[in-house]
């Protein structure tokens, strides 16, 4: 007990290494092997890893990040923490981003081995405090992820951040700070006092615990298929409203198209009953400058179209005169008596359209 006060005494008096911390990572360092090697190592070192702080002004800051695709490579990381005999820990989990079931069920989890075998197995860190552990001997700590579970969400990651404080025995009259008033080995080096980062349990050698913490996400699965279930409603409601629109354009087109046909038609048939009309006027002026003894026959097309079917009575040839068939009649009829205009002999009557005159004596 002598030796371990001067110890103290010389490491707080001539400060030797100096306060701070050592920030690590679980992969760099070994402690997080990958499954591949997990059986290999289990043979060829079977000893778990073991971290000694051996510097009692010294912390360690442990943090590690797997996203969605470096955690399927890890199952789980072992490490032992211990320090100097008769030193103790304190283990505050500042940062823990696991993950739970709907049933609020870890899927993913931390187990913490203390004094008399206790352990403590947790996977989210408590809104109001971190989480804090303490222990006089060495303490055991276990980290195991679901590889065979994905993450909701590529974006999704999983986190943790470990501080890890060697305590000891308060020292009147030496640079140290008690996180607990009423318990004795509870003291730890006066550089980690305001710092930023907590040691102490209830943040003690910061002023209070008034730093607001990450809260772990919990993959809801009734949410999931409700968001699901409303995106797949609106996605069917938006092609509904796209099929809905191209349908009235359709009709609209197809209205036009018919709108147009009809003004075309009526342009047409308007020039058709013009050139109808104008057809009739003609024909209606040409039977006016004809004489009135000639019958003229209207019949349907056009007029370049009549072509009379027989020759003129002009062109055909008139039967002899009756002079020129009985001249014997004639010349008694002039010998017996006065003058008389005779019919053979009269000038030709000409024949009209509607009748000819027939000789009787045929």
């Amino acid at each position: 007990m002598v030796q371990y006060k001067l110890i103290v005494l010389v490491a707080a008096f001539c400060g030797v290494y100096g306060a701070g911390y050592d920030r690590q990572d679980f992969i760099s360092t070994g402690i997080c092997p990958t499954r591949r090697n997990v059986i290999l190592d289990s043979f060829l070192s079977p000893h778990k890893e073991i971290v000694i702080l051996s510097d009692l002004h010294r912390g360690i800051i442990y943090e590690q990040t797997w996203n969605s695709s470096s955690f399927k490579r890890y199952s789980e990381c072992k490490f032992t923490l211990q320090t100097l005999h008769g030193a103790g820990l304190y283990l505050l989990v500042r940062k823990l981003q696991l993950r739970r079931d709907a049933k609020g069920n870890c899927i993913d989890l931390v187990t913490v081995k203390q004094d008399e075998n206790k352990k403590t197995r947790f996977c989210y860190t408590p809104t109001d405090v971190p989480r804090s552990f303490s222990s006089e001997s060495p303490m055991k700590i276990t980290i195991k992820l679901d590889h065979y579970t994905p993450l909701p969400t590529v974006e999704d990651t999983l986190q943790i951040q470990l501080v890890v404080t060697p305590k000891y025995e308060c020292v009147p009259g030496t640079k140290m700070m008690k996180c607990l008033p009423y318990v004795f080995d509870s003291c730890i080096d006066a550089s980690f006092h305001r710092d930023g980062t907590i040691n102490c349990p209830d943040c003690a050698d910061e002023g209070g615990c008034q730093v607001d913490l990450e809260q772990v996400y919990v993959a809801d699965k009734q949410s999931i298929a409700l968001t699901a279930f409303v995106s797949l409603l609106f996605t069917m409601g938006l092609c509904g409203c796209c099929i809905w629109g191209l349908y009235k354009h359709r009709r609209c087109i197809t209205s036009c198209g018919s709108n147009s046909g009809t003004r075309n038609n009526n342009n047409g048939g308007g020039a058709a009953n013009n050139e109808a009309g104008r057809r009739r006027a003609s024909a209606h002026h040409g039977r006016r400058t004809q004489s009135p003894g000639v019958l003229s026959v209207e019949l349907p097309g056009s007029s370049n179209e009549l072509r009379p079917s027989a020759p003129t009575l002009d062109e055909k040839d008139l039967p002899p005169s009756y002079d020129a068939l009985f001249p014997i009649a004639a010349v008694a009829s002039t010998a017996s008596g006065p003058t008389t205009v005779s019919t053979a002999t009269s000038p030709t009557i000409p024949l009209t359209e509607v009748g000819r005159e027939l000789d009787p004596t045929k």
